[in-house]
């Protein structure tokens, strides 16, 4: 079982840095097939998205299992290389009936180079059952993906999320799960 759940996400690897070498034909002249990206310094985005769980054995009271679906709204700061970004997901109550829904406000800073996403963020999830309400511990997020421009008002970020829950432990991979997410950002 451990064994087809890396090969899936050796697959979606791969198909992320396929796509990567496929549209940024000029990435190092600041062009993709899909025009020149003229961002000004400063700029502010609205993005909207899902993100794909995966079962995170190192937070037990996140009742969260693999392949559930949430969704998540941000605003994005950005400055030179970099930006801040603000925001929640939200996942509604599942067929089984485990929770009646989850909020997840996170904080994550992340470095962009042309196409490219680094970084790392913070969040914290507040989990509403039939008979109680808690939030659980702080956890912590690498993210890693691609953001692709159409146009000079929109982009779409995929991005992996490897999630954990100490810095000290971030290698223990037994503990920690891989997250995916696809945003459609709206510049003004």
């Amino acid at each position: 079982m451990k064994k087809k759940a890396i090969h899936g996400e050796m697959a979606v690897l791969a198909v992320l840095f396929i796509l990567s070498t496929a549209l940024s034909a000029g990435a190092f002249e600041n062009k993709t097939k899909f025009g020149t990206m003229k961002e000004p310094e400063t700029l502010s985005k609205f993005s909207g998205g899902a993100r794909l769980h995966d079962e995170f054995p190192g937070l037990p009271e996140l009742p969260v299992e693999k392949d559930d679906l949430s969704y998540e709204l941000m605003y994005e700061f950005h400055d030179g290389i970099g930006y801040w970004q603000v925001g929640a997901g939200y996942m509604p109550e599942p067929d089984d009936k485990r929770f009646e829904y989850l909020i997840t406000p996170q904080v994550n800073l992340i470095l962009k180079d042309r196409i490219y996403r680094l970084g790392a963020g913070a969040l914290k999830t507040y989990v509403k059952t039939e008979d109680d309400t808690a939030w659980t511990d702080l956890y912590w997020q690498v993210i890693a993906g691609l953001g692709f421009p159409i146009g000079s008002f929109i982009s779409i970020d995929i991005c992996a999320h490897y999630v954990f829950t100490d810095w000290k432990k971030i290698g223990d991979t037994d503990m920690a799960a891989v997250d995916y997410t696809a945003h459609l950002a709206l510049s003004f």
